[in-house]
């Protein structure tokens, strides 16, 4: 996560992502460091025109928009890791799975950069349907 996190802001062109700061002792801290600055850095770019991640050139809102995944993802990674429940209100939720619809595509899922979606279940909100999407297993109350 925080190299996905420092990577998405090294998209920007302005540097933003990494840490000279005194080292973190917690998780949270780990992580919000470079969080922040990759937020302030497209706070600062905006989104308009294409940007570099990696090899590829991209819409800077979509590479954007990898960072919204990332968070409500492996925070519901995080919760299921710890026993927790995570919930989040329907127009995030909507929004991501919007995302994600763009950025994991089948030709992604079959260079084995995503896992294969898996059934969602009549039953499942729009948070469940995101998690089934990348190819997690949630359970109906998700």
């Amino acid at each position: 996560m925080i190299g996905s996190v420092t990577s998405l802001g090294a998209a920007t062109s302005l540097g933003a992502g990494a840490d000279d700061g005194p080292a973190a002792t917690t998780i949270e801290a780990r992580l919000a460091r470079p969080a922040q600055a990759m937020l302030e850095a497209w706070t600062v770019r905006g989104v308009d025109g294409t940007v570099k991640l990696g090899a590829h050139e991209m819409p800077a809102g979509l590479v954007l928009g990898i960072g919204s995944i990332e968070f409500l993802v492996h925070a519901w990674d995080f919760a299921q890791a710890t026993g927790q429940q995570l919930t989040a209100p329907d127009g995030l939720s909507q929004y991501v799975l919007d995302l994600a619809g763009q950025i994991i595509t089948p030709a992604g899922r079959a260079r084995g950069l995503f896992a294969d979606p898996v059934e969602a279940g009549p039953d499942a909100g729009l948070l469940g349907r995101l998690i089934a999407f990348t190819g997690r297993t949630a359970s109906p109350a998700h």
